[in-house]
């Protein structure tokens, strides 16, 4: 048996180290892209697959052969199993949505460290018992309330022995030990995870965790706190519309969609299509909003980009769009060529051109020579366009027009053409 567990713990130090490592490996590959965005690596299912890989060898650890628990009874609720892999489906997919692209990665990371920092406090002390250290203090750490639905919640912590779990929960405080509402799980872990059923909606419950080891060492935790979810709590995936890309720049765009109800907002954009939410670049804003706007910054010029935008709601329902995308302009100003003028008469002249990107419309006029554009007639459009024509009206017959053409792109780079000149009609 030692030596099944002395495998486990160094098995699962090696996946720990890989775990650790990939954040930097991943930022590696990543190139200019990320290093450009500090991409958010809070990414939903990158994360999640670590999240689970952990979670996974911490639950064969608890409940593998030759591990503590073998044998004995794993939790007093005979739902809560069936609940946990319920919950786990019900959960697949979903990450962080609170981080914001400049230090979402740092903060993925941190978690990820914490996480670790949790798993190998477990490994330490199943390390002492195995070692036959009776000597370590029973204690209590990481307590949280996590997945808190409308009439149901669960609660976690960590212990430094092998002990069963307890938890004391009342909506009075401080939590009355003698009178509160308890429930427990008599399998002996290090990491303690119990369900807490029968809860009313939009209650606020305060609790206490308690751990006994084998030598009937008892802890007791702090006490905490969780909120109920409210009835009514609409759990369908927000419906997603609207969504367009506006204020296209040479480095930066915006998108922005509506949803039909309160919901984050996310965007993952990449130069690569289909666009990879485990490695794509990502924009966050966590508020509660229907109308949505986020905008996109670190981008190359003169670039396709593709991208996805997903919302979650307070029942953290999610929906993603289809993917789209979008090109950013030229850094520089506007090319203009293929200067012509055209449809002459006595009294109007059509001037056409074209620009190598989107741009405004204008034409500068005058009987005298060099145009003047401070004061100079003007017909001008403002639409974005690269095939460029200007009609000239309320000319005189028989006379010669000198005039220049100008061209503003998106992101206010002005190009204007040399000096041309035409001949009115009789």
């Amino acid at each position: 048996m030692k030596k099944k567990l002395l495998a486990s713990i160094l098995a699962g130090l090696t996946i720990l180290s890989l775990v650790a490592f990939a954040p930097f490996a991943s930022a590696d590959r990543g190139g200019r892209e990320d290093k450009r965005g500090g991409r958010d690596r809070d990414d939903d299912n990158l994360n999640l697959n670590r999240g689970q890989m952990i979670s996974s060898f911490v639950r064969g650890l608890n409940s593998g052969p030759g591990s503590i628990n073998s044998g004995r009874d794993r939790d007093d609720d005979d739902d809560d199993d069936d609940e946990d892999l319920n919950d786990r489906d019900e959960n697949r997919g979903r990450g962080n949505v609170g981080a914001g692209i400049s230090d979402g990665r740092i903060q993925a990371l941190e978690r990820l460290i914490v996480l670790i920092q949790e798993q190998i406090q477990i490994l330490l002390a199943r390390l002492n018992e195995l070692r036959g250290d009776v000597n370590t203090v029973l204690t209590i750490s990481s307590v949280a309330a996590t997945e808190i639905k409308i009439t149901e919640a669960k609660v976690v912590w960590l212990t430094s022995r092998s002990a069963d779990s307890k938890v004391y929960f009342s909506t009075a405080s401080p939590v009355d030990l003698a009178t509160a509402r308890t429930k427990s799980k008599g399998g002996l872990e290090f990491s303690h995870r119990v369900s807490l059923d029968g809860l009313s909606p939009n209650t606020t419950y305060f609790f206490i965790v308690e751990s006994k080891d084998t030598s009937n060492n008892v802890v007791r935790s702090a006490q905490f706190s969780f909120t109920t979810l409210s009835v009514g709590v609409d759990n369908a995936a927000p419906i997603l519309s609207s969504l367009i890309v506006t204020n296209i720049a040479s480095s930066s765009a915006e998108v922005k969609w509506v949803t039909n109800k309160s919901a984050t907002s996310k965007a993952y954009f990449s130069t690569s299509s289909p666009v990879n939410l485990g490695t794509a670049l990502t924009v966050v804003d966590a508020s509660l909003v229907t109308s949505h706007s986020l905008r996109l910054t670190g981008l190359s010029a003169s670039t396709t980009y593709f991208f996805v935008v997903e919302s979650f709601d307070a029942a953290s329902s999610v929906t993603r769009s289809a993917q789209l995308s979008f090109n950013t302009v030229s850094a520089a100003a506007p090319v203009i060529s293929v200067i012509s003028v055209s449809g002459l008469s006595s009294s109007t002249a059509t001037i056409s051109w074209t620009t190598d990107t989107l741009s405004t419309s204008k034409v500068y006029f005058s009987t005298s020579t060099p145009v003047n554009v401070l004061s100079a007639q003007t017909a001008s459009s403002s639409a974005l366009v690269t095939s460029h024509l200007i009609v000239l009206t309320g000319l005189s017959a028989n006379t010669n027009y000198y005039f220049v053409i100008e061209s503003v792109d998106v992101i206010s780079n002005v190009s204007r053409s040399s000096q041309f000149s035409f001949l009115t009609t009789l």
